[in-house]
């Protein structure tokens, strides 16, 4: 019996698949090891999971999550889910990229794309990735992620320089103001995921000039920074994982094109490619 896990900071997506039955899923809290240990990660298994699986039965664990690179940071996850599924004799930690990967190009070639809460890119040779351009994470970098879109419009939120339509928005949209917002970007958990809990005024908001500035903005650079440095970007197609690329596909489209660049497929969610991949190749 197989379960698979695909996870990002905000959440993480289980499916539980054993022969003849239709598979069970369950939604989780993110796992990121770069913001928590085992210990924490454990926790939130045995808190959140177990309730909705028969852990006895788990013998092959397939789990892709963000953070999950190098393997010192694999080795947090693995470590919890050996305390918890003590009977798996086969337990994989992978980075979320390569789940993108194989759930869009399953063995065929491509350039694949995250753009969730945070962003990555890779190049996919049908079986691992081949190379990949650094994200760097919040900080120095993830564009075209939530993570990023959020701290473009909070930024001229908190500067006072966004239009009296957008603040509203804003202030209708969350209780936070300045202080709050400091508070839990800089000094509280998960930044990213705070973040990028604002991605959805691009979506709500999709028409506005100062959406629509920014959105190109924070995808032009994801385009220009990282898509083209790969060799292959004109002659493969380059496909998309998550919320926030499918919210924004028009965007992507377009520098796409102006780019000469060919989208394969945008999808929300990899759990249906890596169910394929993993029960059907």
């Amino acid at each position: 019996m197989i379960l698979l896990a695909d996870s990002g900071s905000t959440k993480c997506a289980w499916i539980f698949v054993r022969p003849a039955d239709d598979p069970i899923s369950v939604r989780t809290k993110g796992i990121n090891p770069y913001y928590q240990t085992t210990a924490e990660i454990e926790n939130l298994i045995t808190a959140d999971l177990v309730n909705h699986i028969p852990v006895k039965e788990v013998k092959e664990i397939y789990f892709y999550g963000a953070g999950c690179h190098p393997e010192s940071k694999c080795a947090i996850v693995r470590a919890a889910l050996k305390s918890v599924f003590s009977s798996a004799s086969h337990i994989e930690v992978e980075s979320d990229l390569l789940a993108a990967a194989r759930a869009l190009f399953g063995k065929k070639e491509g350039i694949a794309c995250i753009s969730g809460t945070g962003s990555n890119t890779g190049h996919y040779n049908g079986s691992v990735i081949t190379d990949n351009v650094r994200s760097l994470g919040l900080y120095m970098g993830d564009e075209g992620s939530g993570g990023h879109l959020g701290k473009l419009l909070m930024s001229e939120y908190m500067r006072d320089a966004l239009p009296e339509d957008l603040k509203s928005a804003i202030e209708a949209y969350t209780p936070d103001r300045i202080g709050e917002m400091m508070d839990k970007i800089y000094r509280q958990p998960f930044p990213n995921r705070y973040l990028a809990s604002f991605a959805p005024l691009y979506s709500t908001h999709q028409q506005h000039p100062i959406i629509q500035k920014l959105a190109k903005e924070s995808f032009t650079k994801l385009f220009d920074l990282y898509i083209i440095r790969y060799p292959q970007h004109r002659a493969l197609p380059v496909s998309f994982i998550g919320s926030v690329a499918l919210s924004l596909k028009e965007i992507i489209y377009s520098l796409a094109e102006e780019r000469k660049i060919t989208i394969g497929h945008i999808e929300r969610s990899p759990a249906e490619g890596l169910l394929n991949y993993h029960t059907k190749s």
